[in-house]
């Protein structure tokens, strides 16, 4: 379904929905696709070229590399459908060199090749 340009998906392990948006942010929650359990949200905030993002995720749910698997799809809606050029994050803790972000100094950013 998409709410204005944003769509919610799913991953794997993974329900997103958006849960609230405005014309440079979005909220998506995160829910457990088996159980359809809410266990956290990202946030993003974005202009016309660079984006960041924000999240939250229950206690329970940390280390299981969740917050990571729904940022690939959202870093790539960033990229191919808002067209901007970089997003990055300043929260530490994710392992998010997977999906291609790159340590600059006390931030992890990723930008459209």
């Amino acid at each position: 379904m998409l709410h204005g340009i944003y769509p919610d998906f799913e991953t794997s392990r993974l329900k997103v929905r958006v849960v609230s948006f405005e014309e440079e942010t979005c909220r998506w929650g995160l829910f457990e696709r088996d159980t359809s359990e809410r266990i956290g949200a990202i946030q993003f905030y974005f202009d016309r070229e660079a984006g960041a993002f924000s999240y939250e995720i229950d206690a329970s749910s940390r280390d299981r590399g969740l917050v990571e698997e729904a940022l690939e799809p959202l870093v790539q809606f960033m990229f191919n459908t808002m067209r901007l050029k970089e997003v990055g994050v300043i929260e530490d803790g994710l392992k998010l060199e997977a999906i291609g972000f790159e340590k600059e100094g006390n931030r992890q950013v990723i930008r459209r090749k």
